[in-house]
């Protein structure tokens, strides 16, 4: 996201002086005021700005109140910090796998791994598609159990008219810097229409600390940093223009490659391409890509190469059969360029 730096700088300059001054650099005028105009952008009641993504979920899980060693339904195909944020609440991560059109969970999924010391699912938004929220809403009530929402890497995306956070407790969204909309260090927060949700959250990410610094609950110290509440509001309004930019990449990978390989749910309204996830007819053919872009000088790791639950700090013994399958095949295009060395080196190994 290096135009939307370049973009910004001069004014973040112009405002430094004045942010120098403030006798707030931390839940100060740019948190406050990024929070509202996100909380709008989104289409939300509520946004409360925190240290990072991981953080938002941590904390999501932790305003509920499950019981410790409560297992918690995610995505076997999602990063690491998803699973860590799980583990920090005190809860146990349970793996179910992903429909390999989509990438995501399913009702069907999560009905397959379900157990009554299931209390919670965590329902990710994996490069920006957007779960389908309504269904797995439904599911959840008839099991009684809270829905989250991982959001991560799904700014400004919706699906069928919903919108991030419509049908959860809350959904957890990340600034990290290589995201869509990008701080320039940590940086995330929650999106809730739940006013009671929101209460919680204030007081979890400062101590437990009312307005008079008396300690009402328990909390930590997971608020977000003025001078990225700063850059992110320089940023927000350079999101339409940078979804009309991967919209324009995308679709010129599609129209030469065709849709089959990308995983494209045509009922959804928007995601945000925030990845662009292709995948190949086999793993030999990833290779010859992956030797592709070495000699490109491109990125040659992707996301996702190995089911998250195989990771060493993790190890389950689990054979998820989709998300093997995606994760042995799975590579990731440009989502800032146009390159049709790509289109051609594709079509000619496939």
């Amino acid at each position: 996201m290096n135009w939307q730096n370049e973009e910004i700088i001069s004014e973040v300059k112009e405002e430094l002086d004045k942010f120098a001054q403030n006798r707030f650099f931390l839940l100060g005028e740019y948190t406050d005021k990024f929070e509202k105009m996100f909380a709008k952008n989104q289409q939300s009641e509520f946004f409360i700005g925190l240290s990072s993504g991981t953080v938002a979920l941590q904390l999501l899980l932790r305003s509920q109140k499950l019981p410790i060693g409560s297992k918690v339904l995610v995505t076997s195909f999602c990063p690491i910090p998803t699973v860590m944020s799980i583990y920090e609440a005190g809860l146990v991560p349970k793996f179910v796998d992903i429909n390999p059109k989509t990438l995501n969970i399913s009702v069907e999924e999560l009905n397959r791994v379900y157990s009554k010391d299931c209390k919670a699912v965590i329902a990710v938004h994996i490069f920006g598609k957007m779960c389908e929220m309504e269904d797995i809403s439904n599911w959840c009530k008839l099991k009684d159990i809270p829905l989250i929402e991982d959001a991560c890497q799904a700014v400004n995306s919706k699906r069928k008219e919903s919108s991030i956070g419509q049908h959860s407790v809350g959904a957890a969204m990340s600034f990290y810097p290589t995201k869509n909309l990008g701080a320039w260090g940590d940086a995330g927060g929650v999106i809730t229409n739940s006013p009671e949700v929101r209460e919680k959250l204030l007081y979890l990410r400062n101590y437990g600390l009312n307005s008079n610094f008396v300690s009402e609950s328990l909390g930590g110290n997971y608020r977000m940093d003025e001078l990225q509440a700063l850059i992110l509001l320089k940023k927000l309004p350079l999101q339409s223009k940078d979804m009309e930019l991967r919209d324009r990449v995308l679709n010129f990978y599609v129209e030469r490659l065709g849709k089959s390989n990308f995983q494209i749910d045509t009922s959804e309204d928007y995601h945000n391409k925030h990845v662009t996830s292709y995948l190949m007819n086999s793993n030999e053919s990833r290779e010859k890509y992956r030797s592709f872009c070495i000699d490109k000088g491109l990125k040659s790791v992707f996301f996702y190469e190995q089911p998250v639950y195989r990771h060493k700090g993790i190890k389950e013994n689990l054979h998820l059969q989709n998300c093997e399958d995606v994760c042995s095949r799975i590579i990731n295009l440009p989502t800032d360029e146009m390159r049709q060395d790509i289109v051609d080196f594709l079509k000619e190994i496939t």
